[in-house]
């Protein structure tokens, strides 16, 4: 899963640019056959797609993704999105010199090696009639030809499409009847091309890959760190922080130039016709909900038109929390991948769009990995990879953010264990909910009932007066039901006379039971 990081060499501090607008072919010669050509294969995304990177610098083992979870979208097939610039110039045929072909030393036509690993070399030279990246890299192959068997084929060729200042390729052959893999990396100065080329056996070990690496930079070569309590790891380039992270796998990270990676986010999102939107939209209403409270709302659709229906709402959510103001411009290309969830949709999605905060806005560009997912009951879900920077540079810092995103390992066992854990704190955390909405239940209930205990106290009071008032009371026979009205001052002594004969059948009924009775039991 993990592919190394692309750096320049020693001596001069290179950046690998493997910018998608500036794709070249290389052809050989017409004959084909020449020993001093090379073969090319097409240019374009397919070309880096196919092409194979140097192992990487050791890192901690390798461990598996959780199946609770999709894999790493952008270590399956590297995700390079296609730039909308003019087609590529049309291919054109390169004669190298006769030089001949095979096994030469590195330092016998020129180059310093930086550092050995058996077959495998780092090496630089300065071409100081190189001036461009083209130039450059059809010079270095011209040495590889003559350093391996045969003429190297080259899987991928690329160039800055903006300054044509740097470049690279990526390349096999055959050294000592081996087969290798290699990468050549160049610069244009003052003084002509810089050329760091790195090659060793295909089936190298790691250790003789990092041991090739180290020798370049130290501060061009990517750090595994790790993150989400032991879930995960993740390889950074200086200056890049992790911003946050989850314990069951999503990061999201930081370069130094406004780029972001974010990977493994899982967003929760109701329909609109669920009772949980009903429920925010009460909230809303009645001024209740909050910030922290609010939850996305859209219909269940395809990721490109998800992306543009909650756009505007994640753009409510980080103004909310002091972020920008985020405006989706433009879908440059979207197509179709394969789902990992059980009727899933996804896609990956190459789009545009401007954040405003303080008053400045700048434009972005972003690619992406989406897919919608079912839940039910109203419920369904956005899993998402994404990198983003600005505009201007996004072609320049592409390739750097695919690398990191392509090193994000996950521990399936941590992962479960903390999946378990926080469903375990969050049945906790609604059993204690639960209680909590009981208690105050029990308490309302505790105050509304003292309200109508003193509501009828009150009513009750008044009731006497106005007793006291019309000046009469109702006496009621309790064998014939009657009932009668008798004077108040009279009262008593009429229904003490009455029952003398018959104890107990007449009873006063003043008016505050009759209109306002005591529940039963009181």
């Amino acid at each position: 899963m993990r592919i190394s990081y692309f750096i320049f060499g020693a001596a001069i501090s290179f950046v690998v640019l493997l910018i998608v607008g500036g794709i070249f072919a290389i052809r050989a010669h017409a004959n084909g056959d020449d020993a001093g050509g090379v073969a090319a294969a097409p240019a374009g995304p397919a070309a880096q797609v196919a092409a194979p990177a140097p192992a990487p610098a050791p890192s901690p083992p390798q461990v598996s993704q959780t199946p609770s979870a999709p894999p790493n979208p952008f270590a399956v097939v590297p995700p390079i999105p296609p730039t909308p610039t003019p087609a590529a110039p049309p291919q054109r045929q390169v004669q190298f010199l006769p030089t001949g072909v095979g096994d030469v030393d590195p330092a016998s036509i020129g180059y310093t090696v930086l550092a050995s690993a058996d077959a495998g070399r780092t090496i630089f030279a300065q071409k100081t009639d190189a001036t461009t990246p083209r130039d450059a890299i059809i010079a270095a192959l011209r040495d590889m030809t003559r350093i391996l068997d045969s003429k190297p084929s080259v899987l991928g060729a690329f160039a800055d499409a903006q300054q044509q200042r740097r470049g690279g390729a990526t390349f096999n052959g055959l050294l000592k009847s081996q087969a290798v893999k290699g990468i050549i990396m160049c610069g244009i100065g003052d003084k002509g091309a810089a050329i760091t080329i790195i090659y060793d056996r295909a089936d190298a070990p790691n250790g003789d890959w990092a041991k090739l690496t180290a020798a370049l930079p130290l501060d061009l070569q990517m750090q595994t760190q790790s993150f989400g309590e032991g879930v995960g790891t993740i390889d950074l380039p200086p200056k890049w922080k992790i911003a946050s992270a989850s314990n069951i796998g999503s990061v999201f990270v930081q370069g130094p130039a406004q780029q972001s990676v974010s990977l493994g986010i899982d967003l929760e999102v109701l329909t609109p016709d669920s009772m949980g939107a009903s429920v925010q939209n009460q909230l809303a209403q009645s001024g209740q909900l909050t910030p922290a409270m609010r939850m996305l709302v859209a219909p269940y659709t395809d990721p490109v038109e998800a992306l543009k229906n909650l756009t505007p709402q994640l753009s409510d959510m980080s103004q909310a929390r002091g972020g920008p103001a985020i405006r989706l411009d433009q879908i440059i290309q979207s197509s179709s991948v394969q789902a990992q969830f059980p009727n899933g949709q996804a896609a990956r999605i190459y789009y545009r769009t401007t954040q405003t905060l303080n008053g400045q806005s700048d434009r972005f560009r972003a690619w992406a990995q989406m897919e919608c997912y079912s839940v039910g009951n109203g419920v369904w879900g956005v899993y998402a990879c994404s990198v983003c920077g600005p505009d201007s540079t996004f072609d320049t810092n592409l390739p750097i953010m695919l690398d990191i995103s392509k090193s994000w390992k996950l521990n399936d066992a941590v992962v479960a264990q903390h999946s378990q854990q926080n469903i375990a704190a969050s049945n906790a955390h609604f059993q204690a909910f639960e209680q909590s909405q009981k208690e105050k239940q029990d308490a309302f209930d505790d105050y509304l009932a003292s309200i109508q205990r003193n509501e009828l106290i009150r009513e009750r009071s008044n009731a006497d007066f106005d007793e006291v008032i019309i000046g009469y009371r109702t006496v009621y026979d309790t064998e014939t039901g009657e009932h009668r009205s008798v004077d108040l001052g009279n009262v008593d002594g009429i229904v003490n006379a009455l029952n003398k004969g018959n104890p107990g059948r007449y009873v006063q009924i003043p008016l505050r039971d009759e209109e306002f009775p005591l529940p039963e039991g009181r």
